[in-house]
């Protein structure tokens, strides 16, 4: 299933407004790579130069054949999901709208954090820091806009 849609990703990069679209060419929603079970937290990737990738996910509730980490859970917790930790095994809940929540305050604001460095540095092709640096930056970009921009949609 697909969490979001166009219209959703088209929603989104309205509010961000160009600078956030800039050098971007496509926003592609995928079928997810390899198997699911293996890689459950696998949700998007940016394929440079300007190109993103949104992952189909399973139909909630999701059963996943081992524990999630604990910083996994939060984050998914903090987007709404319920999450249920058992021996050996986890089964997350989406209640509601809060998976589409996620993919597009959560994935989409991080895949566009992503390429907001890949493009600003003008080396599209190639690697521009080190993975670590690359997810801090990502991340500090979603939290900016999902500070602005969650609470106006809850407010809707």
């Amino acid at each position: 299933m697909r969490p979001v849609d166009r219209a959703d990703v088209r929603w989104l990069l309205g509010r961000l407004g160009p600078e956030a679209a800039y050098g971007l060419r496509l926003v592609e929603l995928a079928a997810s790579p390899g198997d699911w079970r293996r890689d459950p937290l696998r949700f998007g990737r940016l394929m440079v130069p300007g190109r993103i990738q949104l992952y189909d996910q399973p139909k909630p509730p999701w059963d996943l054949p081992a524990s999630l980490p604990r910083d996994a859970a939060t984050r998914l917790e903090r987007a709404g999901a319920r999450v249920h930790d058992g021996v050996g095994r986890s089964t997350v809940h989406w209640p509601g709208e809060s998976l589409r929540v996620f993919f597009l305050f959560d994935v989409l604001l991080h895949e566009l954090g992503h390429h907001r460095v890949q493009h600003e540095t003008g080396k599209r092709q190639v690697r521009t820091m080190r993975t670590r640096d690359h997810e801090q930056a990502a991340s500090l970009w979603a939290e900016r806009w999902r500070s602005v921009l969650l609470p106006w949609q809850q407010s809707r």
